[in-house]
């Protein structure tokens, strides 16, 4: 069929937006054409998706999972599959970043620059409708290797609160945010409250 699927949560994400991209120009140089389809972050959605590329007999899918190895593996049946992002099992080929490392780097880096904490800021690691959190587990795995006493953060409305706390203790805080977007969040929220970056708080994202 020359076809190529590709499974993604969303293209809102630039970091998505920009991998599809480098996926459909591999592709079109190969000879291919590639599908795409949105999951939304829906594991009922993604099988959907697997579904619907198979009855076109797509040659292969590249995903982000929202799903878990066995679930995926099912839903896919004979396609076969290749993930990017969240990692879905062992058996299931993989290409992306080493997230735990390079979350630790992120830490050292911090230290050097002379934070004294580090707070993760994230979604919640075991959000509604979504099995696979892979990345962002990783990510936060990364961060206690440097820092034990790293805090999670999955609502905004108590970042304030947090990062108050650990400037009356003496501590200098890094915010390290899950990716970009929830850093720029973070940027306007701390600085209407008034805090100065990087002079009392640091702020970094993991990616675009």
């Amino acid at each position: 069929s020359r076809l190529i699927g590709v499974v993604v949560c969303d293209l809102k994400n630039s970091y998505f937006s920009g991998i599809v991209e480098a996926i459909e120009q591999s592709v079109r140089e190969r000879g291919y054409l590639m599908n795409l389809a949105l999951s939304a972050g829906d594991p009922r959605q993604e099988g959907e998706c697997l579904a619907r590329l198979r009855s076109l007999r797509a040659e292969a899918a590249i995903v982000i999972p929202v799903n878990l190895a066995e679930p995926l593996t099912r839903m896919a049946g004979d396609l076969p599959l290749v993930t990017f992002g969240n990692r879905a099992g062992a058996a299931i080929p993989h290409v992306g970043l080493d997230e735990e490392a390079a979350m630790s780097a992120v830490g050292n880096h911090a230290r050097a620059r002379g934070f004294s904490s580090t707070i993760f800021f994230s979604p919640p690691l075991a959000p509604h409708r979504r099995a696979n959190c892979d990345a962002q587990v990783r990510r936060w795995h990364g961060l206690q290797l440097v820092d034990p006493a790293s805090i999670l953060c999955t609502d905004p409305s108590s970042l304030p609160a947090l990062v108050a706390r650990e400037l009356a203790a003496g501590r200098r805080p890094l915010v390290a945010c899950a990716n970009d977007h929830y850093a720029l969040t973070v940027r306007d929220q701390l600085t209407g409250d008034g805090w100065s970056i990087p002079r009392q708080v640091g702020i970094t994202g993991f990616d675009r």
